[in-house]
């Protein structure tokens, strides 16, 4: 699983619901930075926050780690 797919995927969907990164870092109860991190590869995500953004957006995780083109 690279960072790139990930952030890719979860720019997708944050295009679709119009949502912006910083809505989504208070969601997962988090500093806007430290997902920023996340988004850029500077940082690795950890399997707890690709899960709390599969349920966010109701998604798959398998869709989020590029593993499915079906959300």
């Amino acid at each position: 699983m690279t960072s790139e797919i990930i952030s890719q995927r979860i720019n997708t969907l944050l295009a679709r619901d119009n949502i912006q990164q910083k809505q989504l870092a208070e969601f997962l109860e988090m500093h806007p930075a430290t997902l920023n991190g996340y988004m850029t590869g500077r940082r690795d995500f950890p399997v707890h926050v690709i899960l709390n953004i599969a349920n966010y957006f109701t998604v798959s995780t398998d869709y989020i780690l590029g593993r499915t083109d079906e959300a």
